[in-house]
């Protein structure tokens, strides 16, 4: 017997079931996916933080956190290590849960030949497979954290309720909530050799607020309750581990932690998807790219720095765009640099400044990249046209 403090469940879905079932090279879009998302709108990540409060994340690549930690199966004891991680910037996912991959990490409790989890007959062709809707009906998986900090994996199928199990109001999201974050104020007992309702209780025990809709706080004074988009549901007062307005602190990834996440992913063989794009893009004055660059030869900002020479025996130059077309800027001469592509990527995404036509002197522009000193040089004939044009 032990103590629940708090529980993260989430409602299988298609894609997640289609990305933990799917055969090796049968990636829908791509990728290698191999996991169970849960949406920060459910589950936040200062709700994780509170969740895996006392194990420290990696800081994962675009400083997003990776907590590992020890999770046992109920009714099977079985203990691993588990990876959860945050995705992307609207979710967060429960690793390495595909079982045709090498890197296969199936929590015990959800794994079809240990504990009669849901499985597809044969294989799926997408996450619209036919199969997969009748098979996730009803289908959640669950981690319930213990007072003692221990973890522990279940999972149960709504429309499989009997009447024996007792559900108080603090549990109801369970049956209706696509994921979220229970709190118990008063700790609930559970069973740990009862594998999809392990908990302890009568339907009036453990008395707790009814149910709120997903991001709504079942605080009295919503100025203090969690973040909007953030389910919480307690069974009482505020807990003493309710969520705070602290930022979780990450420690930065090692180099040898940066590369086992690159190298050792789960990257299986897959043929790239193709897909349509239709932009609408402005249409450059050709002409006049070609003749600049013809006219002359070399960087105006470098010279012969920087670049290379082509197949053809003609050097590789690009042309700039001093004023954004975006922003008004003539596809003329006059608002026309040419630049080697080193100069022209540090144009765009440097920080320059003293760029002001107006201040053109000797056919000179001295302008700052990233606050080194740089000048830009025109032919008399070319830079006529810019005076003239102004």
């Amino acid at each position: 017997m032990k103590k629940a403090s708090m529980l993260v469940f989430r409602r299988i879905t298609p894609a997640d079931f289609f990305n933990i079932y799917k055969e090796r090279g049968a990636e829908e879009g791509g990728g290698g996916q191999s996991y169970i998302d849960v949406d920060t709108s459910g589950v936040s990540l200062a709700d994780w933080s509170d969740f895996f409060v006392g194990i420290t994340p990696r800081l994962m690549a675009q400083s997003f956190p990776q907590w590992t930690f020890k999770v046992q199966s109920l009714s099977l004891g079985l203990e691993q290590s588990l990876k959860i991680s945050q995705r992307r910037g609207t979710t967060v996912s429960i690793r390495e849960q595909k079982l045709e991959s090498r890197k296969s990490n199936r929590v015990h409790a959800w794994h079809p030949a240990k504990t009669g989890f849901p499985s597809p007959k044969g294989k799926l062709a997408s996450s619209a497979d036919p199969q997969i809707a009748p098979l996730i009906k009803g289908l959640v998986v669950f981690i319930i954290r213990a007072t003692d900090g221990t973890y522990w994996a279940g999972w149960m199928r709504e429309q499989d309720r009997p009447l024996s199990w007792a559900v108080p109001p603090v549990l109801e999201p369970l049956f209706s909530a696509d994921d979220g974050i229970i709190r118990f104020v008063t700790a609930l007992d559970f069973d740990e050799t009862n594998l999809h309702w392990p908990f302890i209780a009568s339907a009036t025990s453990a008395s707790a607020p009814s149910p709120q809709p997903s991001g709504a706080s079942t605080s009295s004074n919503p100025s203090t309750g969690p973040a909007p988009g953030t389910t919480v549901l307690s069974s009482g007062p505020a807990a003493p581990n309710a969520p705070s307005n602290k930022q979780p602190k990450f420690r930065e990834m090692t180099e040898a932690e940066a590369a086992s996440a690159l190298f050792d992913a789960d990257y299986s063989a897959a043929t790239p998807a193709v897909k349509e794009i239709v932009m609408k893009v402005r249409e450059r004055n050709q002409k006049a790219v070609k003749a600049l660059k013809d006219l002359y030869g070399e960087c105006q900002i470098t010279g012969s720095k920087y670049t290379f020479k082509k197949s053809d025996g003609k050097p590789y130059l690009e042309v700039h765009h001093l004023i954004p077309l975006g922003q008004g800027g003539a596809d003329a001469p006059a608002n026309l640099v040419v630049v080697s592509a080193h100069i022209h990527r540090m144009l765009h995404y440097a920080e320059v400044t003293g760029l002001d036509l107006t201040k053109i002197s000797s056919n000179e522009l001295e302008i700052k990249i990233n606050g080194e000193a740089h000048v830009i040089r025109w032919r008399a004939d070319h830079a006529a046209t810019i005076t003239g044009a102004a």
